[in-house]
């Protein structure tokens, strides 16, 4: 009984992770606007697997939007990409099939859905910003919308 009590103590004063960040004590992006002046805690840009450009945004200088994004070493260059004439929101509302997360949607893994009947190629992050240096060379997005 002395030991299970002694093994009961120790287990319980040396587990869980010491440093860790609650997740209610992050914040996750989803919108860009004044989100640096509003935020009151460190903004956390570690779980981006898709970004999705507006056409608002494509008009202007995508060099400076870029630029916002490569400041970021939380955000990974194999990030998927796409470009959208609809709203933001709009496209983040598209359901995943069969009831399965969030994250099987195409936002996530085109990949599956370009093979048996696309023509248009998925593009990472990595990939955009190599064609679209050389100077001359056309660099593609491919655009998404929400089908209700």
């Amino acid at each position: 009984l002395f030991l299970i009590s002694i093994i009961t103590l120790f287990s319980s004063v040396l587990s869980g992770c010491w440093n860790i960040k609650e997740v209610q004590d992050t914040y996750y992006v989803a919108a860009l606007n004044q989100l640096y002046k509003d935020a009151q805690q460190r903004l956390f840009w570690g779980h981006v697997s898709t970004l999705i450009l507006s056409n608002k945004l494509l008009k202007q200088d995508i060099k400076t939007s870029i630029d916002f994004i490569n400041r970021h070493r939380e955000i990974r260059y194999n990030i998927l990409l796409y470009a959208t004439k609809e709203s933001i929101e709009d496209v983040f509302k598209t359901k995943s099939f069969f009831t399965l997360s969030g994250l099987s949607t195409i936002l996530h893994e085109p990949r599956e859905g370009y093979k048996q009947r696309s023509y248009i190629q998925p593009i990472q992050f990595f990939q955009f910003i190599r064609d679209s240096d050389p100077v001359g060379q056309t660099a593609y997005i491919p655009s998404i919308k929400n089908i209700h």
